[in-house]
């Protein structure tokens, strides 16, 4: 994940959604240190849930 990535696909290593980019930070060299996502799981409960109301 880099800097502008939140709101974008977070995949794993076999391409598949793992979920939603929503934080990341660096440390002060540069060096990507964690990220944060919504799991696919809870993107798609949530969708579910709009669509039925």
């Amino acid at each position: 994940m880099q800097q502008g990535n939140s709101g974008g696909v977070a995949l794993t290593e076999n391409m598949k959604i793992a979920g939603i980019n929503i934080a990341g930070s660096f440390t002060l060299l540069g060096h990507y240190k964690v990220g944060y996502m919504i799991p696919c799981d809870i993107v798609q409960n949530n969708i579910n849930d709009w669509r039925n109301k």
